[in-house]
């Protein structure tokens, strides 16, 4: 059994909690049906592997379609 223990003591994005999780063995396929699976068929997942500060990471971000306010 794996365990993982999340500690953000200043808190954690949710982008880069849902990368970490992706660059972990999350199935990156599975996270790109989840909007159509809920039925949000005009929200899009972008993964993809970038680098920051000489850091390489995932980043997830979701294409939301304009709301009214």
């Amino acid at each position: 059994m794996k365990i993982a223990i999340l500690d953000p003591a200043s808190g954690i994005a949710g982008d880069m909690f849902i990368g970490a999780l992706v660059d972990n063995g999350l199935d990156k396929a599975g996270l790109e049906r989840l909007p159509a699976t809920l039925g949000l068929d005009q929200v899009g997942v972008r993964i993809a592997d970038v680098q920051r500060s000489g850091v390489r990471c995932v980043k997830v971000d979701f294409d939301i379609p304009p709301q009214p306010h």
